[in-house]
């Protein structure tokens, strides 16, 4: 069964990477680190803000049974370009879907830097998300080259609208697509950009929609990520620009993205 889901009007991820809350890979685990967010995240009503985990893809099974009625939603770190067939190692959309997800991240720089992504194969895995029936949340981010050459804005408008033909459907209307603006340098870096310098980038996504699709999709969700923790993410979510958090490593810790769920909920008034 296809489920069907839309982001909320504020979202807040974790990103594991490669990785399992103190390394475990039990259910029990699961569950502890589940109740310890949980307790964090009734404040918020579930139209208003979309709460999720994308754990590895081996642990979305068990994440889907640990995080059942809670707050919290369990994605995918990425998915498959192709939609079933002989191609060893990949995870099709309509597979993780069918365990439980209900989104995925397409377009991570990671997955660009070390598999060599391309714009072709990013638009086709969008594709395949949204046919599954999932939510989708596209990365795109400036290299510290791009930045020191003061051209961040035009790096992600263009890498936006290199990705026009697979945003060109319904689904932005429907809020089924969120992007997520990840400076490349500052992930795992401890570095964010300034309040400016995010607001300018949000700015340069939601410009290159406009122009590449000739709608001004101003309202689709932008969210940030890159060195996220309990400390900068109440500044972070002040911004106006800004409609929530992609948390990488301080997602692993409970302590820490409750820490940063709470700073949601204070700085949005839930």
């Amino acid at each position: 069964m296809i489920l069907r889901m839309a982001w909320g009007r504020r979202i807040i991820l974790g990103n594991w990477k490669m990785n399992a809350p103190n390394n475990g890979h039990h259910l029990a685990d699961l569950k502890q680190f589940c109740a310890l967010l949980d307790a964090n995240a009734h404040e918020a009503g579930p139209d208003a803000l979309t709460l999720g985990i994308a754990p590895p893809a081996c642990l979305i099974g068990a994440c889907v049974t640990a995080f059942g009625g809670s707050a919290f939603v369990v994605g995918a770190q990425d998915v498959s370009a192709r939609r079933n067939g002989a191609h060893t190692g990949d995870v099709s959309a309509e597979l993780v879907c069918a365990g439980g997800a209900r989104f995925t991240i397409v377009g991570h720089s990671e997955r660009r830097r070390d598999h060599g992504e391309t714009a072709e194969l990013i638009a086709a895995k969008i594709d395949r998300a949204l046919e599954a029936g999932l939510d989708v949340v596209v990365c795109v981010g400036e290299t510290a080259q791009a930045r020191m050459r003061g051209e961040t804005e035009s790096f992600i408008f263009n890498q936006v609208t290199a990705l026009a033909s697979a945003l060109a459907g319904p689904a932005l209307a429907q809020r089924k697509i969120a992007f997520a603006y990840e400076p490349v340098w500052a992930i795992g870096s401890g570095r964010t950009p300034s309040g400016p310098e995010i607001s300018a980038a949000h700015r340069a996504i939601r410009a290159a929609l406009a122009s590449a699709l000739s709608h001004a999709f101003v309202a689709a969700p932008v969210i940030y990520g890159g060195s996220v923790s309990a400390a900068n993410a109440g500044a972070l979510l002040a911004n106006p620009d800004m409609d929530g958090l992609l948390v990488g490593g301080a997602s692993l810790l409970p302590t820490e993205f409750a820490e940063i769920i709470r700073a949601g909920a204070l700085v949005w008034r839930f």
